[in-house]
């Protein structure tokens, strides 16, 4: 890209300016990198880590873990440089830095084809001084977005090419603009609309292309670079299509609100989603960059677009021009925002995209002022770059109170403790496996972005369970609760502001109590519905409390050594895993006289799974307490939201202490609950592949897989083999869960494997076959 039309030691010295904005351009970068905001990565950019770590054993995925979306060019090309230079949260950010001097590059070619040699400098040193915003953005691993970007800079370079000043070999052009587009799109839809306006406008401006075999050699090498997105996507019922969500009707006045709350927000300080430092910098300031540079370019690029009218009012070709090129790429980056379903939101990521434009026109109202008065350019450009210096200053001055990679000592003291397994919120646990270079292999609770460590944690001996003070839920007050509440030991250690269990001791064995042998009653206008706690149907429901202080009390039949009691709840009940239920178990042997034995918060799905607990999908709450003889035990429900029950509970089982090994099952029950988890199995055949918690990926593209009749048979037969065995209708719940089935739907259909018969439907008196839902419902 060295200027047109100079001899060769003039076009060497030119290109020294452009030289020492690459050089500035690092500087700047490396400034925010180094700091401690920086310096570790987070839950994003640990995955983008991870697969580049995983790239260069072999294992190679197109889009991100548990998603349809976003292909993986970025850890692609980040593992080659880890490759270099070793895994590392700096190497991750060395990398980003040099995509971003390819994007100061692009947008110097892309001045230089506007005007000239100085145009393209002027938009080089926007470029190489940004917004806070793009500095920023240009050193986050969020996934692609900022290769897309300089991807689709490139493009639109070769588009001012072809249309105004054809090279030799245009096909040639054609053909490599055209795999880079496809790269930037297979990396993040983003810049799709960008593409598309560079296209159409290459054609516009140029007419007589069509004849030619420009556009299908744009069209092959598109389809060549995204070729990975459409494989995929013929493979996967194209759900990277179904994950973009519907657009949004109200334009006009998305266009106001992102231009005021989003859009101008990172041009004076906004560095991410509610993170600026515009409260740092004087208003007065902020007000004159803004006249000064923001608004004149707009009115600028408005002022192309009249023009274009203008144009075709005289039957002329609207487009004449790079500048044309440019105004259109900005256009349609702005619309498209506005018209999408982040139209009304505020991210700011979504307004990378219009930067590479906004540099070059930028440049362009520079250079304006510079043909008017050097002067006049001298103060804007001074203003300009000193308004985004001061903002990097507040930014780095801001950052220095934080403790540099606070994930560091929590590593150390798990290694020094012999903890190679740990479960966290994914927002911790991804950070903590790529910052270990995954000596210890962290699995958020339920494997949403990789299943593979979830089982890796479930099968290890030793674990550790990772909360934070922020990054929650669960947060530390939340697990300290849930496990004190849950029985057993465990050993509880702070590390900065993470805390973590470990040294796990399960409770002592128990054997649960005959539900024939027992009988509930409760408290409030729910009498005579508490017999469904213990009918053992899933389908049939205790609504639940209707306000605080509702209680269930249960007759046990005889003195007892309570040692747990725990609660299934229905499958159309409000609850998600982590939720809170304040609950008091108390327990009397006269039915008059009563005495709490435990009392605090149960956290929905937080279980005893071999000798460690694990939040689960199940849902069910359970207490343990020392074994003490009651006759009467109450569960009272002190945390209710008057006159609104969230928990319909569906099942009641209680548990008496007894000598190890505990309660054993029968053999056949225990073989039926086996067969189940090995067909369940199939749901996860393709571990880091798309998640139906994401966007666009349907419940059924897993549990297509599973053989769910085989399944609910199997976990239902085990049932009917051991009624008091908890663990057949609590797998049963997550497995219908998973499967997206109707609870009562999947009864009628799939019979226990062991009946001859399918079941008659039977419900408890009072509640219909499809009642089951409204159980919940109910206000």
């Amino acid at each position: 890209m060295t200027p047109a039309g100079l001899t060769w030691p003039r076009r060497m010295r030119a290109c020294w300016p452009l030289a020492l904005l690459l050089l500035a351009h690092f500087a700047v970068r490396w400034s925010l990198a180094v700091t401690p905001v920086m310096a570790q990565a987070d839950y994003d950019e640990s995955i983008t880590g991870l697969m580049a770590l995983h790239l260069l054993q072999g294992d190679w995925q197109v889009f991100f873990w548990g998603q349809p979306y976003m292909g993986t060019l970025e850890p692609t090309l980040a593992g080659l440089v880890f490759w270099l230079a070793g895994p590392s949260t700096k190497a991750l950010r060395f990398y980003l830095v040099l995509v971003s001097s390819l994007g100061l590059l692009a947008v110097y070619g892309l001045g230089r084809e506007v005007k000239d040699h100085r145009l393209g400098l002027l938009a080089a040193a926007f470029w190489t001084l940004p917004p806070l915003f793009l500095t920023f953005d240009g050193l986050y691993a969020t996934g692609g977005h900022l290769e897309s970007v300089v991807a689709a800079a490139y493009f639109l370079y070769a588009a001012c090419q072809l249309a105004f000043r054809p090279p030799a070999r245009p096909g040639l052009l054609a053909l490599a603009a055209g795999v880079v587009a496809g790269l930037g799109c297979w990396s993040s839809l983003l810049v799709a609309p960008l593409v598309l306006a560079a296209g159409l406008g290459l054609l516009l401006a140029r007419p007589r292309l069509l004849k030619s075999a420009v556009p299908w050699l744009l069209l092959a090498g598109f389809l060549l670079g995204s070729a990975p997105l459409w494989w995929w996507n013929l493979t996967h019922d194209f759900m990277t299509f179904r994950a973009i969500e519907q657009g949004s009707r109200e334009v006009l006045g998305n266009l106001w609100f992102l231009l005021r709350g989003v859009w101008l927000k990172t041009l004076l300080g906004a560095w991410w989603d509610g993170h600026s430092v515009e409260n740092l910098i004087p208003l007065p300031l902020q007000v004159a960059v803004v006249l000064a540079v923001y608004l004149p370019v707009l009115l600028l690029a408005l002022g192309v677009a009249g023009r274009w009218l203008y144009r075709l009012a005289r039957r002329q070709a609207p487009l004449q021009g790079p500048l044309d090129l440019m105004v259109a790429a900005l256009l349609a980056g702005m619309l498209a925002h506005a018209a999408s379903a982040y139209g009304h939101r505020g991210f700011t990521r979504y307004a990378e995209s219009l930067y590479v434009a906004l540099a070059v026109l930028t440049g362009y109202w520079l250079y304006l002022l510079f043909s008017w008065r050097k002067a006049a350019l001298a103060v804007a450009l001074a203003g300009l770059l000193g308004f985004n210096l001061l903002t990097h200053l507040a930014f780095i001055k801001e950052s220095q109170g934080l403790a540099a990679r606070p994930a560091d000592p929590l590593i150390a003291r798990l290694h020094q403790l012999g903890i190679d397994r740990c479960y966290a919120s994914g927002r911790l646990a991804y950070p903590i496996a790529f910052e270990s270079r995954e000596t210890i292999i962290a699995a958020d609770h339920f494997g949403w972005r990789n299943y593979e460590y979830l089982q890796q944690v479930d099968q290890a001996g030793k674990v550790a369970l990772v909360s934070h003070d922020l990054l929650g839920p669960p947060f530390p007050g939340q697990v300290k609760m849930g496990l004190r509440m849950l029985g057993g030991g465990a050993q509880r250690e702070r590390v900065g502001e993470y805390a973590f269990w470990h040294g796990f001791q399960p409770p002592p064995p128990d054997r649960p109590l005959n539900r024939r042998d027992w009988r509930v009653s409760g408290s409030g206008g729910q009498s005579g519905l508490e017999g469904r706690l213990g009918d053992r149907d899933l389908a049939t429901a205790w609504p639940g409390p209707g306000q605080a202080g509702d209680w269930l009390q249960v007759d046990l039949g005889r003195e007892v050594n309570l040692a747990r009691v725990s609660l299934l709840p229905h499958p159309g009940g409000r609850l998600s895993p982590g939720d809170e239920v304040p609950l008091r178990l108390e327990i009397s042997q006269d039915g008059r006289q009563w005495r709490s034995v435990a009392e605090g918060v149960c956290l929905a799905g937080l279980l005893w799974r071999g000798q460690h607990p694990k939040l689960c999908g199940s849902l069910a709450l359970e207490v343990a307490v020392p074994a003490q003889p009651a006759r009467y035990l109450r569960l009272v429900f002190t945390g209710v939201r008057d006159g609104h029950p969230l928990w319909p509970l569906a099942e009641l089982f209680i548990h008496e202490a007894a000598p190890a090994p505990g309660y054993q099952p029968p053999d056949s029950a225990r073989q039926h609950l086996e067969q189940a988890q090995a067909l369940l199995a199939a749901w996860v055949q393709e571990p880091k592949g798309p998640h139906p918690i994401f966007p666009g990926v349907p419940p059924s593209y897993r549990a297509g897989r599973v053989d769910w009749p085989r399944v609910v048979g199997h976990l239902r037969a085990a049932s009917l083999a051991a009624p008091e065995w908890e663990e057949p209708p609590r797998r049963l719940l997550e497995a219908l869960l998973l499967a997206g089935v109707d609870y009562q739907e999947a009864m009628n259909r799939w019979p226990a494997l062991d009946e001859e018969q399918p079941p008659s439907g039977r419900q408890a008196p009072g509640l219909t076959a499809p009642a089951w839902n409204e159980v919940a419902a109910r206000p």
